[in-house]
């Protein structure tokens, strides 16, 4: 009899064990022709949002933008609420993985005490003596989920695709602040650039008008500007 109700209970634990933790998720089946095939450059998507893209600025050989690029990664706040974001999603994948495993407190305490020889006695019929005692105690504790439904295996998933999402987070918003900064300078060295070269067609231009009215006089000789010629113009207004 006992031997048919522990059988029973083995058979019972099983079942749950087996069917306790839930259907896997399973892609669907998807109809697709036989001989289909993505046009180029089609293809199918791989995500790799959460791989480091490293400094790729330094490409463009500008020192003075590799400096600018330094200092806006280790200054810039959202950069840095990113990082921390990373590094919350890690400690609690890794704290959810803990699980999985047993879990073992234990821990050491010492005590040391002396009994005087005054002491009372209540009635004992001993000699009074002095006594030192010398306790050692360690205690220790040994706990284990058994994870018959899946819950911590599913709660791990769930941590590890968060740190997942946080890593490729973080590389878009390093990725976002430097892409920005990068044409923004280039951006201002352009208009900086467009800058000179009018003040320099203003000046050239200027310049070459003066010379060509001061040898434009008879025979080739320089004529003399009067206060009522026009400007731009050689010896306009002359009545």
């Amino acid at each position: 009899m006992r031997c048919n109700a522990l059988a029973s209970l083995i058979l019972v634990l099983l079942s749950v064990v087996a069917f306790g933790e839930g259907p896997k998720y399973k892609k669907p089946d998807v109809a697709v022709p036989q001989n289909w095939q993505s046009p180029i450059p089609w293809r199918e998507a791989a995500p790799s949002d959460s791989i480091p893209k490293n400094a790729w600025w330094k490409l463009f050989g500008d020192s003075e933008l590799d400096q600018y690029e330094e200092r806006a990664i280790a200054n810039n706040q959202t950069l840095q609420a990113a990082i921390a974001r990373l590094a919350q999603a890690r400690s609690f994948a890794r704290v959810t993985a803990s699980g999985l495993y047993p879990e073992l407190d234990a821990g050491v305490s010492a005590q040391r005490q002396r009994l005087s020889a005054t002491r009372p006695l209540n009635g004992a019929a001993i000699a009074p003596t002095t006594v030192t005692q010398n306790v050692f105690t360690i205690p220790f504790t040994l706990n284990y989920e058994i994870d018959l439904f899946g819950r911590v295996r599913k709660s791990l998933e769930s941590a590890n695709a968060a740190l997942q999402a946080s890593a490729a987070d973080l590389e878009n918003v390093r990725l976002l602040i430097t892409s920005e900064l990068a044409a923004d300078y280039f951006q201002l060295r352009e208009l900086d650039a467009l800058r000179r070269g009018q003040r320099n067609g203003l000046g050239g231009g200027s310049r070459a008008g003066a010379d060509r009215c001061a040898s434009s006089g008879p025979g080739g000789e320089p004529s003399r500007l009067r206060s009522g010629d026009l400007p731009g113009s050689c010896g306009g207004g002359r009545r």
